[in-house]
Formats: C-alpha cells, sequence, structure tokens
C-alpha cells in the first residue's frame, strides 16, 4: 500500500469533492490517502494548509487562485517538491505568476469522475433539458469586516441567466436547470428552474437527465461541474474565452462568441455523442499514483 499525507480527508459537505473522489477510486489501485502521516512517502497539498516543508516529498495540486492568499500560494509553490496543474492553461497562466517553470517537477492531470455516478435520471422537462452548474458565488468579508456572499464575476452566471430568459422566451421545448449558490436575482419563467444548491446525488441525477450543458465561463481554471457533465457523455457550449474549459471540452461540445439566443438554442438541439475515458476517475487516480511513484523514489 502506498501511504499519501493529505491533510484532511473531505467530508460529505461538498468542500473537497475531487479529492474525495480521488481517494475513494485510489484504494483499489493499494493507494491510501490518510491524515496519518506515519509511513507516508508523500504530502499531496491541495490547498487547505501550507505548513513548512515536511520531510517527505510534497506535491501541491494547483486549484485556481483567486482565492487563496497570493503570499501563502506562492510560499506553497516555493517549498514544494512537484505541481500538478490541472491542465495546460492553469500551468501556463499560474506558473508565470509564481515563475516556476522549469524549476520542478510539473504534472498536468485534470479533475475526474465516477461515470456510474450518472447511470440513474431524473425525469425532467419533456423537451430539451439545459444543466446550469457551478460555484457560483464566495465566501467574502465586506467593509465592516462581515462575512458576505459575492459573485465570482469570471463564471459569468449574470450572462447564462440572461442567455436562459432570451431563449426560452422563443422557444418552448427549453428548459434550464440552474444548481448552485448564488446572489443573484433570477430571472422568473417557469422553464427556468433554480435549483439553489443540490447534494453531489441529486445533482448527478440533474446532469443524467439533462441534455447538454451551458457554461459561458471566461478564463475559468477546471470546473468540476464541467467534468461531471463531460463523463456523463452530455456535450458543453461554451465560450471561446472560457480559459481552461476550452481545453477541457475540446471537440465535445461547442464553442461560441456569439451569444444570441438563436444560435444557442439551435446547439441546444444538435445531438452530439461524447465519451471521456481521459475524465473517469479510476484513470486520474491511476495518474496521481504516477506521480507518487516517480516523486518518492530515492
Amino acid at each position: 500500500m502506498l501511504n499519501i499525507f493529505v491533510q484532511r480527508v473531505p467530508d460529505e459537505t461538498g468542500k473537497g469533492k475531487f479529492i474525495r473522489r480521488l481517494t475513494t477510486a485510489s484504494v483499489p489501485l493499494g493507494v491510501n490517502y490518510t491524515t496519518n502521516p506515519k509511513g507516508c512517502v508523500a504530502l499531496l497539498d491541495v490547498g487547505w494548509w501550507h505548513g513548512p516543508k515536511k520531510d517527505i516529498p510534497r506535491v501541491i495540486r494547483m486549484d485556481g487562485a483567486e482565492d487563496y492568499n497570493q503570499a501563502l500560494m506562492k510560499n506553497a509553490v516555493d517549498t514544494a517538491d512537484a505541481v500538478i496543474w490541472q491542465n495546460n492553461y492553469c500551468r501556463e497562466y499560474l506558473g508565470r505568476t509564481y515563475n516556476i517553470k522549469g524549476k520542478k517537477k510539473e504534472f498536468v492531470i485534470c479533475n475526474g469522475a465516477n461515470p456510474d455516478d450518472y447511470k440513474d435520471t431524473l425525469k425532467l422537462f419533456p423537451g430539451f433539458n439545459v444543466i446550469i452548474s457551478g460555484k457560483w458565488s464566495k465566501v467574502v468579508k465586506d467593509e465592516g469586516g462581515k462575512i458576505v456572499y459575492a459573485e465570482r464575476e469570471n463564471k459569468r452566471l449574470g450572462l447564462m441567466l440572461d442567455v436562459a430568459s432570451r431563449v426560452v422566451t422563443k422557444n418552448d421545448d427549453i428548459c434550464f436547470w440552474v444548481a448552485g449558490h448564488t446572489t443573484l436575482k433570477p430571472p422568473v419563467h417557469e422553464r427556468i428552474k433554480i435549483l439553489g444548491n443540490v447534494p453531489d446525488d441529486l445533482l448527478s441525477r440533474y446532469i443524467a437527465g439533462s441534455d447538454v450543458m451551458l457554461n459561458l465561463g471566461k478564463k475559468d481554471w477546471c470546473p468540476n461541474s464541467v467534468v461531471e457533465c463531460l463523463v456523463a457523455e452530455k456535450p458543453v457550449i461554451y465560450s471561446e474565452d472560457g480559459g481552461g474549459i476550452v481545453e477541457l471540452v475540446g471537440d465535445c461540445g461547442f464553442a461560441v462568441k456569439d451569444f444570441g439566443e438563436d444560435l444557442i438554442a439551435e446547439l441546444i438541439r444538435k445531438k452530439e455523442e461524447i465519451y471521456r475515458p481521459d475524465l473517469h476517475i479510476e484513470f486520474i487516480a491511476s495518474e496521481y499514483k504516477k506521480v507518487f511513484e516517480e516523486i518518492s523514489k530515492k
């Protein structure tokens, strides 16, 4: 058994969804993620803790940067033995930010999901169903120091709600399902369903019951929601300036720069068969195992 120290194993609340999936899928591969450092060959830093350098190799997984203290993140990267990027977009952008390219071992491994989670579907609208899912808001402090929610502007949920409103006004065979917490006031329409925060098992059923995902995020990293839809074999309508989303989706969806309702409606109705075994969590877990086997060699 290959023991990997991680600061904490995620619970079922939703935070750290990918790491929770990774720990589960790694057990059959002979990899054990544990909060007990004894007997571990490496440490996986997933952004929850940045302590002093341990006497075992430390691998940091870069999961965006907008929500982290920049000084702490730079120190965490500088003291790491290796970096796992979610995609090449992250590697280029954050690699320049922290000036680490060529200075340590780097690996590019995407997020993943379990295809078995999307076999159970919900009966949704008897037409075309579009899922819009993501972490739209983040916790911040206002001027008075009070904890409040603020929208992640690069996620562009406001734009997607506007698109949805225009699409359903002109097309009576399309319905949108919007999952995730938001501070925005949504449009009022019977075919724009605002779900709020949805438990993982229920969200999987909404994804499985949908025909396509709409994600028009700008310069985004590697959204779990997009990975989930691709693993569920659902195409994604995405923006040409989507950053990591462009690399992630590739030809398994439809890139747009025009957000007109007629084009979006046409793409929603367009059938596209996709299959992404490279995003299956079992494969991703095996790639992580290779990293730790390499980094732990004396």
